[in-house]
């Protein structure tokens, strides 16, 4: 890893909450790479496919990143939690 990489890296996880069990990330490119910020159990919401070309509003609802959709998979986690708890 280069040296700035590993130094940014550092001061993200510093700045990140051990404490917080949910997260979730909608990037409107490739997932690589972020699950390293939302951790094991968070969820990231992006394009794991080479890309699409058509308007922008029809991408965005065919990859999920509607609001609609975006609250739908925010719930989950927490749908599944309460399920576990019950």
């Amino acid at each position: 890893m280069h040296r700035d990489n590993i130094r940014n890296a550092s001061i993200e996880q510093q700045s990140i909450s051990t404490s917080r069990t949910l997260s979730l990330d909608a990037v409107q490119a490739s997932t690589f790479g972020w699950h390293r910020y939302v951790g094991s159990s968070g969820t990231v919401i992006g394009m794991d496919t080479f890309g699409a070309s058509a308007p922008r509003k029809a991408l965005q609802s065919r990859f999920g990143f509607t609001p609609e959709a975006v609250v739908t998979e925010a719930k989950q986690p927490l749908n599944h939690a309460d399920r576990a708890a019950a």
